[in-house]
């Protein structure tokens, strides 16, 4: 039953991804991203945790899992496809200016270089995953503040999309070297798949690589999501009991979903409604009350409880511990509406958070849709609003000077 079902999503998602991809003219869109995603999640996700974990063996409660999935999916695109607009070719707009990316960058790094001061090179790179956890719980503000050099590098690429000017692709390169460093040291598949996305987004954009060879790049970056936490765990921390392959990504959202289920859980179970949780997040970046990642280990695994640590949840068993089968359409369809939206649109704003929902796109399968929310406004629309407004203050207070220094250059010619 479960092969069936993986099939079915598997023909699911290749054909709306395909439409998506025919709508669109272009592999960078969150429509083929979400069906893409969905086949890592819900297909190898879903025989992953069948035959290498149950040894083949199909529970009831995965067989749920699995319908659910195919529901996730075809929610989705019963939203996102019919409403998507086929884009038309416009050329690029209003970007902020060279100054104010390389200002916001510059301002990124000086929060970084101050972390890894208080904390030490060794001690911020160097450690477990676990133990960085509470660094990164401690260093917050400064760490958010960090995280706007993933938002110049996107604006940069934009700006030499968009004007050709050398001094934009020499600071997309540096800045794409700096992630990269991070990504590495830090051990950071999220970080990995950012640098890939923004990159490769504009590479097609600009026409400079086949939608064939798209496709096969995105296939060993999937494949390498497999292997590279385990692979640079024994290359920089010198574990050699880490297993090279972990799957832990693409299943650790089926254990979470099958513990509630084996446990009949419902939303009466859960520490406050995490729908309006998510809702406090636009407004308020600790909204309060626990996200249901945080009540999930707190509740099932205590005893790995460390500052700043989840297992993740699952976006397909959410909706369904509030409204059953129904909880689950209404949850993927209004990501269809939000994706539909951003995707309709084309400009240096949408382009930068169409680029951040991809990128951060995995936490609607692998956690709650709180987390899905609060990461994408405040780390990347509020960021992005305060660069736009930065931007608009520096160019009127530019435009002031100008017109004073003209003013008083007509005046000294009258005298």
């Amino acid at each position: 039953m479960i092969d069936l079902l993986a099939l079915l999503i598997l023909i699911t998602a290749c054909y709306c991804g395909n439409i998506a991809f025919r709508k669109l003219g272009t592999l960078f869109c969150l429509g083929v991203f979400f069906n893409a995603y969905s086949i890592l999640y819900f297909v190898l996700g879903v025989l992953v945790y069948k035959y290498d974990i149950n040894d083949g063996f199909e529970p009831d409660n995965l067989i749920t899992v699995a319908k659910l999935s195919l529901i996730s999916v075809l929610a989705f695109n019963l939203i996102y496809i019919p409403f998507t607009r086929y884009r038309t070719a416009s050329p690029p707009n209003y970007s902020p200016s060279y100054q104010t990316v390389l200002l916001t960058f510059i301002v990124a790094v000086t929060a970084n270089v101050f972390v890894l001061y208080k904390v030490g090179f060794i001690a911020y790179f160097f450690i477990d995953r676990l133990d960085r956890f509470p660094i990164m719980k401690e260093y917050q503000k400064l760490l958010f503040i960090a995280k706007m050099a993933n938002l110049s590098l996107i604006l940069f690429m934009y700006r030499f999309y968009a004007f050709r000017q050398k001094r934009d692709k020499n600071m997309a390169i540096i800045i794409s070297i700096y992630c990269l460093f991070f990504a590495i040291l830090t051990i950071s598949r999220s970080e990995l798949a950012f640098l890939f996305i923004s990159i490769f987004y504009f590479i097609e954009k600009m026409g400079l690589i086949s939608t064939r060879k798209l496709i096969i790049s995105g296939t060993l970056m999937a494949s390498l999501m497999l292997i590279y936490k385990g692979l640079l765990y024994i290359i920089l921390l010198g574990d050699t009991n880490t297993s090279t392959y972990n799957p832990g990504e693409f299943i650790n959202w089926i254990r979470n979903s099958l513990i509630l289920l084996d446990g009949n859980y419902s939303s009466s179970d859960l520490p406050n409604n995490s729908y309006i949780l998510a809702i406090k997040s636009i407004f308020l970046i600790n909204p309060g009350g626990d996200a249901l990642s945080e009540w999930f280990i707190e509740r099932f695994y205590p005893e790995k409880v460390v500052l700043g640590l989840t297992y993740g949840f699952s976006g397909v068993i959410e909706g369904y511990l509030y409204l059953q089968e129904l909880g689950v359409f209404l949850h993927f369809a209004a990501i269809g509406a939000l994706f539909c939206y951003l995707d309709s649109k084309s400009n240096a704003l949408t382009t930068a958070l169409s680029i951040a929902a991809m990128y951060i796109m995995f936490r609607l399968f692998r956690s709650e849709i709180y987390n899905f929310i609060r990461t994408f406004t405040w780390y990347f629309a509020y960021q992005l609003l305060v660069i736009f407004i930065m931007d608009a203050i520096l160019k009127l207070a530019s435009a002031k000077a100008r017109y004073s220094k003209l003013n008083a250059t007509e005046a000294n010619e009258e005298n």
